[in-house]
């Protein structure tokens, strides 16, 4: 199987809804509030890919200014597609202007619009070598 990237896109956020939009400042430039953090996950027994799925890369957006709550939130969202967490690689604020590709910068917006948006690079379950194989 080789390595696919699904994009899962939630329902926008409730919680977030409540929080104040003090996205700008006075001088109306946009304020840094997503955070791009990249995620080491293997796959709970639970999911429907377990005997297939070796692990994943996750990089997920989150809308949020504060890392604990983007992380948070990040964590809850990888534990509900069936994932767990095994390593948090990377977490910081981003700038869309520094992402590299047309997917990066897209899903940067689409956590501006839905709060968080994860893409997952899944890899394939490695089979044991067996012995006198070459």
């Amino acid at each position: 199987m080789p390595w696919r990237a699904r994009t899962v896109r939630p329902l926008l956020l409730r919680r977030l809804a409540g929080r104040p939009q003090l996205k700008r400042d006075p001088l109306d430039s946009t304020m840094a509030s997503v955070h791009l953090l990249l995620f080491d996950v293997q796959p709970k027994p639970s999911h429907a890919n377990y005997s297939h799925l070796g692990g994943a890369t996750v990089t997920v957006f989150v809308d949020q200014s504060s890392k604990a709550v983007a992380e948070a939130l990040a964590c809850e969202l990888i534990d509900r597609q069936q994932w767990i967490v095994t390593r948090l690689r990377d977490a910081h604020p981003v700038d869309p202007d520094s992402l590299e590709t047309d997917d990066l910068r897209q899903a940067f917006q689409r956590a501006k619009v839905d709060g968080l948006t994860a893409i997952f690079q899944t890899r394939p379950r490695r089979l044991p070598n067996v012995a006198g194989e070459h």
